[in-house]
């Protein structure tokens, strides 16, 4: 699958007329946006797809919805917008409809395939009860327009490296030519430009696809393990940043979050910064010499647990998405495995016990073996382990102790630990 990355550009050489201009045309594209929102939400719309009639009526549950109608256009007064501008209004307008029912229209797809075997619907339909749909009402719609009203060509001139072209949105606005230039972000983009751009009355988001990247088929395989004070720590020694070049640290982020007003304008720009500083930690890890990443799969972090709102502002889903990112880039093999015991786990011994690790300190009870808790982490997801998953029927063996190794669990007197219906699978 083609990655999609986008660059933002800002509108610095635009004179009073052009931004005139500019700002009339998107005030009047996003008044039929909204429009065709309200339209659609509150009509009954018929469409043809493969010959098959089919419909789209919220009221009744018909939820497949059309990429694109042009039978619509002349159900609005369009003003001095020209059609090719109302065309990609319609076009947008449908694709936020389609985001905002897309999740009922998918249970509503597995309720009819499970009543068509048989079984029972009621918990989907208690699901169906519970989350009802609701307009969307967006309060900022930035254009989204294509290739029939705008283009980018690329120019030799001294002062900018292109010029964007706005053209068939209406005679009133004629035609807005803005000079761009390319920043140091789009500049380590390799990929194509596509042919849509998002517009707003101060900037453009440029859309790149890049094809996808041969996987390493030489190279080391490690572990990773992820950690507030250390984002990411590998097993070969190396870890992601602990401070960025003014001194801060994940964790003064995110106690600074905990003191702002939720949706303060302070408490905005503290979730910005958290997030500048996750990109900056995991940008600065070397991939060189990697063919593969064991990652730690969080799940139930939070399941019926009080973390508290320092927890809840630790993104380790935002984290997990920007490794793989990464490491796809790289050609570099993810590999997400799960987290059970990991953390307690002596990677010299295989001996896991609660106490063994400390903070920051892992320390085995067993043989001894002493190092940084991230690291031993690390170290356990890099070795091929079967999955501790089935050690749950156990309640809290790990007070007791027990040894993990690459044939199976043991107790203490080095027996075999049995689990019940469980058939041993390597991770």
């Amino acid at each position: 699958m083609n990655q999609i990355k986008t660059s933002c550009h800002y509108f610095n050489h635009l004179n009073f007329n052009k931004l005139s201009k500019l700002t009339d045309f998107l005030k009047q594209y996003q008044e039929l946006t909204r429009f065709f929102i309200d339209y659609f939400w509150n009509n009954k719309i018929e469409f043809t797809i493969n010959n098959e009639q089919k419909f789209f009526d919220i009221k009744n549950d018909y939820l497949e919805i059309p990429k694109m109608l042009s039978r619509v256009l002349s159900i609005y007064d369009k003003k001095d917008l020209s059609e090719r501008a109302v065309k990609c209004a319609v076009n947008q307008a449908l694709g936020i409809i389609r985001s905002r029912v897309d999740k009922r229209r998918r249970l509503i797809y597995i309720r009819n395939k499970i009543k068509f075997e048989g079984k029972r619907t009621r918990h989907i339909n208690n699901l169906l009860k519970k989350k009802p749909i609701t307009k969307p009402e967006p309060k900022i719609i930035n254009a989204e327009l294509n290739s029939i009203c705008i283009k980018f060509e690329k120019s030799d001139h001294i002062s900018f490296d292109g010029v964007l072209t706005l053209s068939s949105i209406g005679k009133k606005f004629g035609k807005i030519i803005i000079p761009i230039n390319f920043n140091k972000h789009s500049n380590k983009i390799n990929g194509q430009l596509k042919k849509s751009f998002l517009l707003s009355k101060d900037r453009v988001y440029f859309r790149w696809e890049q094809g996808d990247v041969k996987k390493k088929e030489d190279g080391k395989i490690i572990g990773l393990d992820t950690g507030i004070r250390k984002i990411a720590t590998l097993s070969n020694n190396i870890c992601s940043p602990i401070k960025d070049p003014h001194g801060v640290n994940l964790s003064d982020i995110l106690k600074k979050i905990v003191r702002r007003k939720r949706g303060s304008k302070r408490f905005k720009k503290a979730l910005e910064h958290r997030n500048n500083f996750i990109n900056y930690s995991i940008n600065r890890i070397n991939f060189v010499g990697i063919k593969q990443i064991n990652l730690e799969n969080i799940s139930n972090f939070r399941h019926k647990k009080n973390v508290g709102k320092f927890l809840t502002y630790f993104t380790e889903g935002q984290i997990k998405k920007k490794i793989i990112k990464r490491a796809t880039e790289h050609g570099v093999h993810v590999k997400l495995q799960d987290s059970f015991y990991r953390s307690q786990r002596c990677s010299n011994c295989g001996y896991v016990h609660r106490n063994n690790r400390d903070g920051e300190l892992f320390s085995c009870k067993h043989c001894g073996f002493q190092t940084d808790a991230d690291l031993n982490a690390s170290l356990n997801h890099e070795q091929i382990l079967p999955s501790a998953k089935v050690m749950r029927c156990y309640s809290e063996i790990n007070r007791t102790g027990f040894y993990w190794k690459k044939s199976g669990f043991y107790d203490l007197n080095n027996l075999e630990l049995a689990v019940p219906g469980i058939r041993k699978v390597l991770c």
